[in-house]
């Protein structure tokens, strides 16, 4: 009796550790735009989007929206080039600001994507 219980809590301790299939990365499909780096992102209405950013020769302005539920990238309105922007969101609308266009910026803008 002894031997059953213990190998019972042995058994329910080990399932409440990690195993080998926690803590990975799934790839996903690749971002839909050119590769760049200094992007800025942000996630709202259960998606996330990335934009903007720099591939050693242009800054770009674009933004696409990841579909975590078909896991596709789709182009969506883009703002000022630039890059090494922040953002965040709250509710339906995000926000980008800051980073480097040509010239250090303090310019924020809002996107709401709701409306789209």
């Amino acid at each position: 009796m002894k031997k059953n219980v213990l190998t019972l809590i042995i058994l329910l301790l080990a399932g409440l550790t990690d195993s080998p299939a926690q803590n990975t990365w799934t790839q996903k499909a690749d971002f839909g735009g050119t590769a760049r780096f200094g992007t800025a992102g942000f996630s709202t209405s259960g998606n996330g989007y990335l934009g903007t950013g720099n591939d050693g020769s242009s800054l770009y302005g674009d933004y696409w929206k990841y579909d975590t539920s078909t896991n596709t990238w789709t182009q969506k309105v883009g703002t000022v080039a630039s890059w090494v922007r922040v953002g965040f969101s709250i509710g339906s609308k995000a926000y980008i600001g800051t980073g480097y266009d040509g010239s250090y910026t303090n310019t924020f803008w809002e996107y709401d994507s709701a409306t789209d």
